[in-house]
């Protein structure tokens, strides 16, 4: 589960290029046998987001967050608290087809020791593709570049998405147009 809200923008509807920092709150549920190390318990994730877009529909943004969770051990693997990192670009090649490539990183504070197990990194590249206005799909791929837990040989990625266009305000003024007695001054 995943909420988010942004707090500070200097883009808007009329010019979308600008910096944004949003925070979010992701929390999991518990899923398999933890025991057998099949699932997860609890956890939750605070985390800080930026992006800045650029007049040309470039993007870049980043992410970090602290991962609250149970402590386990599995021979010298120690999982326990985590900071997590991300970095990533939204690249737009060809209307409506768009580049994301991806890094996320994963770093244990609370082990014991701390070896590459406890810190996997893992890259990412997808291509979207826009269909109908409200509708995209996605496609990628990627690997652990540092193979910690969790850090996959491979990994492949297909989605399907709908979205909701957010109401235009034309004239920038914070009313939406159906809101706004003069949408254009």
């Amino acid at each position: 589960l995943l909420a988010q809200g942004t707090f500070f923008t200097t883009s808007s509807a009329k010019d979308p290029a600008g910096t944004s920092l949003a925070i979010a709150l992701d929390t999991g549920l518990p899923t398999g046998d933890g025991e057998q190390f099949r699932g997860d318990g609890w956890w939750v994730e605070p985390r800080l987001l930026v992006d800045h877009v650029f007049t040309n529909g470039t993007s870049i943004a980043a992410n970090l967050g602290y991962e609250f969770r149970n402590s386990d051990t599995l021979v010298n693997l120690n999982v326990d608290d985590m900071l997590n990192l991300g970095v990533a670009a939204a690249v737009p090649l060809a209307e409506p087809l768009t580049l994301v490539p991806e890094v996320n990183a994963r770093l244990g504070l609370q082990a014991d020791s701390i070896g590459i197990e406890e810190n996997p990194v893992e890259a990412l590249v997808a291509l979207k593709y826009v269909f109908l206005p409200n509708w995209m799909v996605s496609a990628g791929g990627g690997m652990g570049i540092v193979r910690g837990f969790g850090a996959p040989d491979w990994r492949a990625l297909i989605g399907i998405n709908w979205f909701i266009e957010e109401d235009p305000d034309r004239d920038g003024d914070g009313l939406v147009d159906r809101l706004d007695d003069c949408p254009d001054n």
